[in-house]
């Protein structure tokens, strides 16, 4: 008995130190003190309310300065293995360095943050909660980062009740949307598996290759594209129907079956 309560503890232990490990990395996501100027934090390029995706075309940065490139949805990435529109970075960790030390995004040099964080007492205090002690480090700020974004999933779409059985409030038309994305359209050869990716490079035809997106959530993630360059799911499937021309009343149904991936996501 004595053993099995060791155990049990232990693994309270491990809960709670993860629990505090993601709530300090929800305050760093939401913190404009983690950019070069205090203006711009995690959470102004991949919004909660738009699925933590960016709205607009292409992200402002420090100084009003804009990228490139449309900031897509953190949700569902727990067992991604590709991050950025280029595929560049292999963990969430590694993405998060990207936009910390991006002169056009939050333009700060490693040792400045690091010591701008130093001097907050509560990072000191909640450092030393999540970690043992309360230095703060790069690695320990996007080991944070990463494990709050991991917390964050899309759950509970009409989608999964027609998968389970439950189809009262499936339509005809999100029927023939469904059988119109796995089938005419070919919408499923990128857009596959439980998040509707298949996590590989696609190409452009201009000689470059982008990340195929997740759709789960997707009526709320427009503009669509790594340069946020289409407003709209109608513009998204006349451009990537697979070279298939879809009529009117074709494009309506796929959207209506896409409205259906969505359902209750964290914030």
């Amino acid at each position: 008995m004595r053993f099995f309560s060791l155990a049990l503890l232990g693994g309270m232990s491990s809960l709670l130190l993860a629990g505090e490990l993601e709530s300090l990395g929800r305050q760093l996501f939401f913190d404009k003190r983690l950019s070069s100027d205090s203006s711009v934090s995690c959470a102004m390029c991949h919004r909660p309310d738009t699925a933590f995706a960016d709205p607009n075309p292409t992200s402002r940065g420090v100084g009003g300065s804009r990228g490139a490139f449309n900031s897509p949805s953190l949700l569902n990435l727990q067992k991604a293995t590709r991050f950025f529109w280029d595929g560049r970075a292999s963990s969430l960790e590694e993405q998060a360095k990207g936009p910390l030390l991006n002169a056009l995004e939050m333009g700060n040099e490693q040792k400045d943050l690091e010591m701008r964080l130093s001097l907050i007492p509560e990072y000191q205090l909640r450092f030393h909660r999540s970690f043992g002690d309360s230095t703060i480090t790069l690695d320990r700020i996007v080991t944070a980062i990463a494990a709050y974004e991991r917390t964050l999933k899309s759950t509970h779409s009409l989608y999964e009740e027609w998968r389970i059985g439950r189809r009262q409030q499936w339509t005809p038309e999100h029927e023939f949307g469904r059988q119109l994305f796995f089938g005419k359209a070919g919408c499923s050869h990128c857009h596959s598996g439980p998040n509707f990716t298949n996590g590989e490079m696609s190409s452009d035809g201009n000689g470059k290759s982008w990340k195929v997106p997740g759709l789960r959530e997707v009526i709320y993630t427009a503009p669509y594209m790594h340069d946020g360059s289409i407003p709209s799911l109608t513009q998204l499937l006349d451009r990537h129907a697979g070279g298939i021309l879809l009529n009117q009343l074709e494009k309506h149904a796929v959207i209506r079956f896409l409205e259906t991936l969505s359902g209750d996501y964290s914030r």
